[in-house]
């Protein structure tokens, strides 16, 4: 279910249904399994790192979540926020790590859940506390924060962009994600340059940042449609996973529904790379993405249970 990199590049975690969160040393050659952490009552739906990587968030259909304390070993669970009872919490975005290690998050580092209509809890990494909530019309669907911290966009039912300003936990702009009305993942490239967002048609637009802020600042609190800098139609059914590698070059973007269905664009140039993957490489049902923090390696997970690792030779670190 989920794939990441830790932020040092050293570990790689996978999470799934299983119960079992499992960290990995990532050499690109053996690749040892290094910890296994059990989850007793938790079939594990999504997992990151957090708190700059000292920590772990995973979750499931339960109205509680667990943070795994790397350094202490220690598994602590911990109830959902009190100022907004979710009967489940099965998605969420995490601060990035640069914004956590800079200190620029505000109130410190924070987990931001996907809830119910419209309702975005967030909840302290450090207390533990509800901080406050952030309410869109209809439901949300996908969320991403900023890399300084400072901001949360997110997309809900409406296909509207919504971006907050977590200072003031104040909605700053809206603008309409162009012909997307069934939203159904976000991811913002690290250096905040691109943002790319998913449809269950298939469909991915990859948006220049800066100027989606320009329309939205210059159009008042809604603002219209943008043009993409690109509408990328390899995908044909619901895009579930987006991500980019760290230095905003590549984008990958991959379908739990259909067999083999992965993609990498490369960015500047705007095409999709057409020699891999090839019919050949046994993608299986992708449910999860992550590049290496140096972009070295792409890490896969499948419907097998399986994590498939690529070496990505553009890059010389892995």
């Amino acid at each position: 279910r989920s794939v990441e990199f830790h932020p040092a590049g050293q570990l790689l975690l996978t999470a799934g249904l299983d119960k079992r969160l499992r960290l990995f040393q990532v050499d690109g050659v053996r690749n040892p399994k290094v910890q296994s952490v059990f989850l007793e009552d938790c079939p594990v739906q999504q997992a990151a790192f957090a708190s700059g990587g000292s920590q772990v968030i995973a979750v499931g259909r339960r109205p509680h979540f667990y943070v795994y304390d790397m350094a202490a070993g220690r598994v602590e669970r911990v109830l959902g926020p009190v100022g907004c009872p979710l009967r489940s919490l099965e998605s969420f975005v995490t601060t990035p790590a640069p914004a956590t290690a800079a200190g620029g998050a505000p109130g410190g580092p924070m987990v931001a859940f996907l809830g119910d209509q419209g309702f975005i809890p967030l909840m302290s990494l450090k207390t533990r506390q509800w901080i406050g909530n952030l309410k869109m019309n209809g439901s949300v669907r996908s969320a991403a924060f900023s890399s300084d911290g400072m901001q949360l966009l997110t997309s809900g039912c409406d296909g509207l962009i919504h971006t907050w300003d977590l200072r003031t936990r104040r909605c700053v702009g809206q603008v309409q994600d162009f012909g997307n009305l069934e939203p159904t993942s976000m991811a913002l490239s690290r250096d905040s340059r691109y943002l790319a967002t998913g449809s269950a048609s298939g469909v991915v637009n990859v948006y220049r940042h800066d100027q989606l802020r320009a329309v939205q600042s210059g159009a008042g609190a809604r603002a219209a449609a943008p043009k993409p800098l690109k509408e990328i139609m390899n995908l044909t059914t619901n895009v579930d996973s987006l991500a980019f590698s760290p230095d905003s070059q590549i984008l990958a973007m991959a379908s739990r529904m259909k067999k083999d269905s992965m993609r990498l664009v490369h960015l500047p140039t705007a095409s999709v790379f057409s020699n891999w993957p090839t019919s050949r490489s046994p993608l299986h049902y992708v449910h999860s993405l992550a590049f290496s923090p140096r972009g070295g390696l792409l890490a896969i997970g499948n419907a097998r249970g399986q994590v498939l690792l690529y070496r990505m030779h553009h890059y010389q670190d892995i």
